[in-house]
């Protein structure tokens, strides 16, 4: 007996019962062709064996004729080669989803594609069956599946699988995964084709030589635009990945390589191209400048306002101011970022070594209840809930009770304290059981004793109470509610004129007024408010030993008494500090609402309007001219801070 009629027999063997007979005898003519070619190479030893192999146990798994008709008849073009690797291909398929109505969907699929798109294909078809055993993962499948077996796609693929088969290039390869992973993601036909284009247009390279122009290919071109569109493809969805693979079509090579140098597959790259579509700054792109201006608004540290076409050199010189501070260690807040986007000063690097050298000092903390200097507290929550109890209901030792009146006080004012615990002594009758069955329970710790105390004492539903329990929450609270931070600084970004309403301040700078401040070694600038933001302000002059309160600027939300009070304190401490013996208030000038309101305060608060004369050698814009009106603080022999403190007026 032959060899081919041994191999025709174990085929018709392997064949299951009920397949017809004229697809068993087709199988097995496939399988036979493979054994003819066993003396010429020894890859075909067992692919006929495995050929029938794999039709059976289609067919023991799914009972479907007509589908083993279409592996083993195949089109009228289809080669042997072609109908082995897709049976072969979806037998493993099948195998591994073990889904009947998903197996057919990914012979849709292998049917359009020739042996060579098979071969770069099967892993990422196997791998989509492997996930779709769950319901996420079926989904998926077919969404693949359903934009994969289009004619368009592939058309263009086996295009791609024919080069590589006849040059064996790399780059061919390349593109296919990388259309593969962008169709895995969910985008359609048209998406991928424009991606594949894009992708090989990056390839090639022309080249001039004596005779005539060649080309070679280019690997890494295709691996960075692959690599740039496969990030878009998670980030954006497929409206947005044709506008992008528009934009990028229209650069040439170096601009693209720009682009793509901003983005890598972390979170934030995604997050940026999104940001990049979905505000619609792809649609500002067209060059150089603008590429960066997008580019550094994307990938900035801090919070900064969005590029228009109006700012878009702006941006470009911006870029630069951020990246020289950066250098240096300094990350500027959203807010100082806001200032220098729209401020109207010019580019240079003196900008850039005043905010370096502006960088703040003696910063000082101010409880806006009661006006005090809460710096030196250095206190955690469970501290200030332990010193909150000792307060109001007094502990075993009278120094520690005394303490936490003390610090108290500073918090919430010596009258919300007095308040709370009288409140508490006409309560005591009611609070003396309950609070004793508290601290004698053993099987609580310390810290859940406190707690439960003081949530007794909240029941009592007074007000001061409320606020002395809540003290511990300046802990947690930003600056601007529960404090007042004051600090000075002469970085020219603390002081934005659009909040506190003064045209000497940035943006604008009329008369070059903060430059010049920031400059000026006799001038003084303290901001208040946030560590974001400075809400107000004071510019002050220093002459021998007098410390001159030129002006206090503000916005809206700090034209109230309990501000001024931490000010005028403020403001005391740091004319001592500076060594002066006179703490002067300017109190004549061309003033807006917030320095006349303050002025009204200092009016009302019982000090002396004198007018004492001064040189005022100074290049900075200041409102006061000599001899100088102004409230008058001596400050030598008085406590500092001892000015009483008003209600709003």
């Amino acid at each position: 007996m032959t060899l081919k009629a041994r191999s025709g027999l174990a085929g018709l063997a392997q064949m299951p019962e009920g397949l017809g007979a004229d697809i068993a005898a087709k199988a097995v003519e496939i399988a036979q062709y493979y054994d003819k070619k066993i003396g010429r190479a020894g890859k075909y030893v067992t692919r006929g064996a495995e050929f029938c192999r794999a039709v059976s146990e289609l067919y023991k798994s799914f009972g479907d004729q007509d589908m083993i008709r279409r592996l083993v008849e195949g089109s009228g073009s289809d080669s042997y080669e072609d109908r082995y690797f897709r049976t072969a291909n979806l037998y493993r398929i099948g195998k591994a989803c073990g889904d009947y109505e998903l197996t057919q969907v990914f012979l849709d699929v292998i049917e359009k594609y020739s042996m060579e798109s098979m071969q770069i294909m099967q892993m990422h078809l196997l791998a989509e069956a492997m996930h779709a055993k769950t319901e996420k993962g079926k989904e998926h499948a077919m969404m693949f599946c359903n934009v994969m077996k289009s004619e368009d796609i592939s058309k263009v693929m086996n295009r791609l699988a024919s080069a590589l088969n006849r040059y064996d290039s790399l780059w061919t390869r390349q593109i296919f995964y990388d259309a593969l992973n962008i169709a895995s993601n969910g985008h359609s036909t048209e998406t991928i084709i424009a991606a594949v284009n894009f992708m090989a247009a990056g390839a090639s390279k022309a080249h001039e030589s004596e005779n005539a122009p060649f080309f070679t290919y280019d690997i890494s071109a295709v691996k960075e635009r692959g690599k740039l569109l496969e990030t878009a493809s998670w980030a954006v969805d497929d409206e947005g990945m044709q506008r992008l693979i528009r934009l990028l079509s229209s650069m040439d090579n170096g601009l693209v390589s720009e682009f793509a140098s901003h983005f890598d597959f972390s979170k934030a790259s995604r997050s940026n191209m999104s940001r990049l579509i979905s505000g619609g700054f792809d649609r500002m792109i067209t060059g150089q400048k603008s590429l960066t201006a997008v580019m550094n608004y994307l990938t900035s540290p801090v919070k900064i306002p969005p590029p228009t076409a109006e700012t878009v050199e702006k941006y470009d010189y911006m870029g630069a101011v951020f990246g020289a501070l950066a250098a240096q260690g300094i990350l500027l807040n959203s807010s100082q970022a806001s200032v220098l986007m729209d401020s109207k000063v010019g580019a240079g690097i003196d900008l850039i070594k005043m905010i370096r050298d502006g960088a703040e000092r003696d910063v000082r903390y101010y409880s806006l209840y009661s006006g005090e200097d809460i710096s030196s507290l250095n206190l955690s929550r469970a501290d200030m809930e332990r010193y909150a109890l000792s307060a109001l209901y007094r502990s075993k030792t009278r120094e520690r009770d005394a303490q936490a009146v003390d610090i108290l006080c500073s918090i919430v004012g010596a009258g919300t304290v007095a308040r709370a615990r009288s409140d508490i002594q006409e309560a005591r009758p009611e609070l003396i059981g309950p609070m004793s069955s508290i601290l004698r329970d053993i099987s609580i710790g310390e810290s859940e004793k406190v707690s439960r105390c003081l949530e007794l004492l909240m029941k009592t539903g007074s007000e001061a109470v409320a606020a002395v329990v809540s003290a511990a929450d300046y802990i947690d609270m930003p600056a601007g509610m529960a404090q007042v931070r004051a600090a000075e600084s002469k970085n020219p970004l603390d002081y934005d004129g659009r909040i506190q309403y003064a045209c000497v301040y940035l943006p604008n700078a009329a008369q070059n007024g903060i430059l010049e401040y920031c400059r000026d070694r006799n001038i003084v600038l303290v901001k208040y408010g946030t560590a974001e933001v400075a809400r107000a302000s004071a510019i002050c002059y220093m002459e021998r030993d007098i410390f001159l309160v030129d002006s206090v600027e503000g916005d809206n939300s700090m034209k109230k008494n309990a501000v001024f009070n931490i000010i005028y304190r403020d403001l005391e401490h740091r004319a001592a500090s500076h060594g002066a013996s006179m703490l002067l208030f300017n109190a004549s000038g061309q003033f807006n609402i917030m320095p006349n309101k303050f002025n009204k305060y200092l009016s009302y608060s019982g000090l002396k309007r004198i007018k004492v004369p001064m040189e005022l050698k100074t290049s900075s814009y200041i409102e006061a001219k000599s001899p100088v009106e102004a409230f008058a603080v001596e400050l030598r022999g008085r406590t500092i801070g001892s000015i009483s403190r008003r209600r709003d007026l």
